[in-house]
């Protein structure tokens, strides 16, 4: 397993990641874990690196703003086989169903 150091930068409101040992690897999201996804995506992609243990580096400066919603990730549970969103609680019978 190859263990690859990943650069965090911001610009222009998207995270910047970036291989140190392959400039080659890159990419760009809109959230810190979406970056994190993405950069995983490329190695498995470019390299064939599924299992890759990535060591990051995010710059004590840099702004995180975990409140930004990126629309890629989900839970699982929130979804069920086609894709749909559930609803988040069960349905309750209403009036007329009863």
């Amino acid at each position: 397993m190859s263990t690859y150091h990943i650069r965090f930068e911001m610009e222009d409101d998207w995270y910047i990641v970036q291989a140190v040992e392959d400039e080659s690897i890159f990419s760009q999201a809109r959230t810190l874990d979406e970056a994190v996804l993405m950069i995983r995506d490329v190695l498995d992609l470019m390299k064939g690196e599924r299992d890759a243990e990535l060591r990051l580096i995010i710059p004590a400066s840099l702004a995180v703003d975990d409140s930004r919603q990126s629309g890629r990730l989900t839970h699982p549970a929130d979804e069920d086989r086609s894709g749909a969103r559930r609803a988040s609680s069960p349905t309750q019978a209403t009036s007329a169903e009863v």
